[in-house]
C-alpha cells in the first residue's frame, strides 16, 4: 500500500507573473482534509522569495497546521547579497514574517545551520543532509591507458554563483604545463542569466577553446555516464548550502576539488579531495595537485569518498531523521532530536 500521494498543481501565470492561487487552494485543502480526518499534518515548504512560498505559509496558518521551512541556501550570506535591494524589500514586507512563523527550519549542513542562526537565532534548526543515489558499478580508473584523454568535470547550474570565471582563470594556469596537455575541463549544466555565453567568451579570450568543452544541460538519465567518463570533479562555487553534486560525484568514485564556499571540509578531512578558498589561485594549486597525481592515487581517493557517501548520505538514514523531526514538531514526542539545534 502506498503511503505517498503526489498532487501536481499546474502553474498559473498572468502578465509574466506566477499566480499561486491554485497552489494555495491545493495546500489548504489537503491540510484541512487531514485535520478533519484526525491525521497529524504539517506543511513542509522549500525555498523562499517565491509566490508559492507565500501561498504555502498562508495556507498553513489558515489551517492551523505547523509550518516547516527548508531555505535551500537562500539565507546564505552570498545569496542574500545577490540582488540585495530586492531581497531587503521582500524581507521587510513579508519574508521575515514567513520565516519566523516556522516551527523549525531545515539546513543541509552545519555551515548552513550557522548562517540561518545568524539571521533568526531563536528558531530551531534541524541539520538533515541531502541523499544521493548509489551507483552499483564504477569504471576502473586505477590505470590510465596511454593516449586516453582525461577530464575534469563541473556539473551544476551555469550561474555567477558557481564562480566559473574563477575556474577558467585557474584552468589557464593548470594548462601551462605541457605534461597536462591530455586534460580537458568539461562544463555541464543548464544556463542561467545567459552566463554560459559570458563563460564561453572568457574561455575564448584566454585561448582555451581546445581545453574547455561545454556539454550543456544533462538529462537525469545520462548523468551517470557523464560522471563515469570523468577523472576528477570540481565545484568552485562562492556559496552552496549543500552542493548535492559533490555527494553525487563522490558516489561515482571521483575525487573532488571544492571551495570553502561549500560545506565540504570533509573532502580534505577524509582524504577524498581538496577544500580551498574560492579564488583562481587556490583553485589552480588544488587542480594542479589533483591532475599531477597518478591515476591509481586518484582512484584510491575516489574509493574513500564513495565509502564516505555510502555511510553518511543514505536515504534510509535521512528518511528516519525527517520522520523524527516531523514527530517532534507535531508534538508526538517531547524528545528533541539530536540533530535539532534550538
Amino acid at each position: 500500500m502506498s503511503i505517498v500521494r503526489f498532487h501536481l498543481v499546474a502553474e498559473q501565470r498572468f502578465l509574466g507573473l506566477s499566480i499561486p492561487s491554485a497552489f494555495y487552494r491545493s495546500v489548504s485543502s489537503l491540510a484541512w482534509e487531514s485535520k478533519h480526518a484526525n491525521i497529524p499534518v504539517l506543511v513542509h515548504d522549500h525555498g523562499i522569495w517565491g509566490s508559492n512560498n507565500v501561498a504555502a505559509a498562508i495556507a498553513s496558518r489558515g489551517a492551523g497546521t505547523p509550518y516547516i521551512l527548508s531555505p535551500r541556501g537562500m539565507l546564505e550570506p552570498w545569496a542574500l547579497s545577490y540582488k540585495s535591494n530586492k531581497k531587503h524589500l521582500a524581507w521587510a514586507s513579508y519574508q521575515r514574517r514567513i520565516v519566523r512563523s516556522s516551527a523549525a527550519l531545515v539546513a543541509t549542513s552545519d555551515q548552513e545551520r550557522d548562517n540561518i542562526k545568524n539571521v533568526v537565532p531563536d528558531l530551531p534548526v534541524a541539520v538533515i543532509p541531502n541523499g544521493v543515489t548509489w551507483p552499483a558499478q564504477l569504471p576502473d580508473r586505477s590505470v590510465r591507458q596511454s593516449g586516453r584523454p582525461a577530464f575534469v568535470l563541473f556539473m551544476s547550474r551555469v550561474h555567477p554563483k558557481k564562480n566559473l570565471l574563477g575556474l577558467v582563470r585557474a584552468w589557464q594556469q593548470v594548462c601551462r604545463a605541457s605534461s597536462r596537455d591530455h586534460w580537458t575541463l568539461r562544463i555541464a549544466g543548464p544556463d542561467e542569466l545567459d552566463h554560459t555565453e559570458e563563460v564561453r567568451d572568457y574561455v575564448h579570450s584566454l585561448q582555451l577553446d581546445s581545453r574547455v568543452e561545454f556539454l550543456g544541460p544533462i538529462e537525469e538519465s545520462k548523468k551517470g555516464a557523464v560522471f563515469a567518463s570523468a577523472d576528477l570533479f570540481v565545484l568552485p562555487s562562492f556559496s552552496e548550502n549543500f552542493g548535492i553534486v559533490v555527494a553525487e560525484a563522490l558516489a561515482y568514485g571521483l575525487p573532488v576539488v571544492g571551495t570553502r564556499g561549500t560545506p565540504w571540509a570533509s573532502l580534505a578531512e577524509r582524504g577524498c579531495g581538496w577544500w580551498v578558498e574560492p579564488t583562481a589561485e587556490a583553485l589552480a594549486v588544488a587542480l594542479s595537485d589533483a591532475v599531477d597525481l597518478t591515476a591509481a592515487d586518484r582512484h584510491a581517493m575516489g574509493l574513500k569518498g564513495r565509502e564516505y557517501v555510502r555511510t553518511a548520505f543514505s536515504w534510509d538514514g535521512i528518511g528516519l531523521m525527517t520522520a523524527q523531526l516531523y514527530d517532534w514538531v507535531l508534538g508526538l514526542t517531547s524528545l528533541v532530536p539530536q540533530f535539532v539545534f534550538v
